[in-house]
């Protein structure tokens, strides 16, 4: 019994998943002889009770019911052993993998078929045909649900779940009621070398402030420039200074409410599905990822890559990823490049998306950093709304932009004003309330640790 059909059946086990997904899992479904085996007295004891089913229970069932029969019962109670371990997950999550699941496997049953039989004088095509409906048909059957407008809830209710600011500034996240939710698609988009490998990761790093569980994944930097963008943020400390006073990152590290996992996957071009198994696998490990970023968009391949539709990929790619948001129940950050005539722009617009426009399109915010060369000398950077859905406003903030500290901030902020010097003396900081010490030796500074906005 694989991972997905234990899964499958420890979340049938509560009445509520099981009143969603018996019309859609049955023996078929299923390609393990115990997982069938457990799915029928599942579905017996569904029938005989009306709450959640217990595993203690089900034991109990299988001893009872198979008393003579040692090997069996022991092969049924190792997989529901598995079954037990498995992780519990939502219905709807799970109808989305379902769908996959029934319609790739009765597509290659109909390869098979055509594979195994035609060269056979009595080949009928009409058999591959009818699975390859079946296929199409599960996929329809998974999106039936409507919502009934008289039983909708009210107006005052939330649209969006999981709202979370992208921590570069409150006056933006303010525009963006709120920030990204859950089920969106959130992207920086910017020329080459502007800074967006530096963004994500900050939005990263005040997403695990907050309490998030964030999967970073990154496809061009390594994964310890990875951790020293986030210690960088963390710390407010150039990278110099931060390898000579290691002990202020680790405590910091310490002080985070969530969490951050990094994916080096800069020696592969995993597509969308490699990413989404890695969440799955991940949350069935206990890791929750709530959260995921990827360093960037571009660099994700296709799953079925053409390269006369290069275009079409990256739009394909979007559509994947905002749809892996929902599935998931997570925001999506992650970034993409303007062509070479965004890079010229004053202020990015949508058709400065480089390949393929339909990228900002799909994107549920899309994000521009804009910065010319005076700019990049005095440390600023103009961000602009290019995308959202909550409302027809597309501001631009101006912030003070550090990214050889990682400090991203308003101007006005008063975190602007940074030491002069730093001890180097090898001596350990310590921290006392919010102000951290650099002690010993001449060059002694006290330095203020602000907030990040």
């Amino acid at each position: 019994m694989n991972n997905l059909q234990a899964t499958l059946l420890r979340s049938m086990l509560v009445r509520e998943n099981w009143d969603v997904l018996r019309g859609i899992v049955d023996a078929d479904t299923l390609d393990s002889t115990d997982a069938r085996a457990l799915l029928g007295i599942v579905t017996r004891m569904h029938g005989e009770t009306e709450g959640d089913l217990q595993v203690s229970t089900i034991r109990l069932d299988i001893e009872a019911s198979y008393p003579i029969k040692v090997d069996l019962k022991a092969e049924l109670l190792a997989a529901l052993q598995s079954v037990e371990e498995a992780s519990l997950e939502d219905a709807g999550a799970l109808k989305r993998t379902v769908k996959r699941f029934i319609s790739r496997d009765k597509s290659l049953k109909a390869l098979a078929y055509v594979g195994a039989h035609v060269d056979d004088d009595n080949y009928d095509p009409s058999v591959p045909m009818a699975m390859l409906n079946e296929a199409v048909n599960a996929s329809v059957i998974m999106d039936s649900e409507v919502l009934d407008f008289s039983q909708a809830g009210s107006p005052s209710e939330p649209t969006r779940t999981g709202v979370i600011g992208f921590g570069i500034s409150e006056d933006m996240d303010l525009f963006l009621d709120g920030g990204g939710a859950n089920g969106e698609l959130a992207m920086y988009v910017a020329p080459a070398g502007v800074g967006k490998t530096s963004y994500l990761w900050a939005s990263a790093a005040y997403a695990a402030s907050k309490g998030r569980n964030v999967l970073g994944i990154t496809l061009e930097i390594n994964s310890r420039k990875c951790v020293q963008r986030v210690d960088q943020w963390l710390t407010r400390l150039d990278k110099y200074t931060l390898i000579a006073n290691p002990v202020i990152a680790l405590k910091k590290r310490e002080e985070m409410s969530g969490k951050i996992w990094i994916k080096d996957w800069t020696a592969a071009a995993p597509t969308v599905d490699d990413i989404r198994a890695l969440v799955l696998q991940m949350r069935q490990k206990g890791q929750a990822v709530d959260y995921l970023m990827i360093d960037y968009m571009e660099l994700v391949r296709p799953d079925h890559f053409n390269i006369n539709q290069v275009r079409h990929g990256y739009s394909q790619i979007a559509k994947s990823l905002r749809s892996l948001a929902k599935e998931l129940d997570i925001l999506v950050l992650t970034a993409w490049q303007t062509n070479r005539a965004g890079a010229d722009k004053h202020v990015l617009s949508k058709t400065d998306v480089g390949e393929d426009w339909g990228v900002v399109k799909i994107a549920d915010i899309a994000l521009g950093l804009n910065q010319n060369a005076e700019e990049l000398r005095d440390k600023i950077m103009r961000v602009n709304i290019l995308k959202q859905r909550e409302s027809t406003a597309r501001n631009l903030v101006t912030l003070h932009c550090d990214l050889d500290s990682m400090v991203i901030q308003r101007i006005d902020a008063s975190a602007d004003k940074e030491p002069e010097e730093v001890g180097s003396d090898g001596t350990e900081p310590h921290v006392a309330g919010s102000r951290i010490v650099l002690g010993g030796g001449a060059a002694n500074i006290t330095w203020q640790q602000d907030s990040h906005t």
